[in-house]
């Protein structure tokens, strides 16, 4: 399999971010990847949506004007949501590209009235869906083929370190309510 330089280099950045930063590891980790890849793409804004609870919720962003943590804690209600990913997972693509025209992809378009195209990419490893990750331009444009193999090349890792940190928090959960049961 054969990664882009811009693939690459992002995901390096993210292992390295994992290995050697301590505290909030997994949201820095999440920023510096939309960082690297909304710059290395020339796009406006990347976001990551998260399934959490019954939501479609923003838990990472980052905008080439604002900076890290744009829209993050947006959310969708659950119907919203569940239409999005159902449309998601019936097209059976794993990168979408929207536009105005784009009905189906309503609640999403709705958040992102700026953004005149955007590049939706599944997150998906070992049989999970935990979200999208989306990519916004300002502008009209086209993706290219080597631009969407390389936001889907960085979302499987994406996804990778997403469903680690789930399994993270449930063994974390799990421990505590052992330790009080006794």
């Amino acid at each position: 399999m054969i990664y882009s330089d811009l693939a690459q280099d992002t995901i390096n950045k993210l292992i390295s971010t994992l290995q050697f930063e301590s505290g909030s590891v997994f949201d820095s980790a999440l920023d510096e990847a939309l960082r690297n890849i909304v710059t290395g793409l020339n796009a406006d804004q990347g976001l990551i949506w998260l399934i959490v609870v019954d939501q479609l919720t923003v838990t990472s962003g980052y905008s080439a004007q604002e900076g890290s943590g744009a829209l993050v804690g947006l959310s969708l209600d659950a119907q919203q949501g569940t239409r999005l990913v159902l449309n998601f997972l019936t097209l059976g693509d794993i990168a979408i590209e929207l536009d105005r025209a784009s009905s189906d992809w309503e609640p999403l378009l709705n958040v992102s009235q700026d953004f005149e195209s955007q590049l939706v990419v599944a997150l998906k490893a070992r049989g999970l869906f935990p979200g999208f990750l989306t990519l916004q331009s300002r502008k009209e444009r086209q993706w290219s083929a080597e631009e969407r193999a390389t936001l889907e090349k960085v979302a499987a890792v994406l996804a990778v370190i997403i469903g680690y940190e789930f399994d993270l928090r449930r063994l974390a959960q799990s421990s505590n309510k052992g330790q009080n049961a006794t």
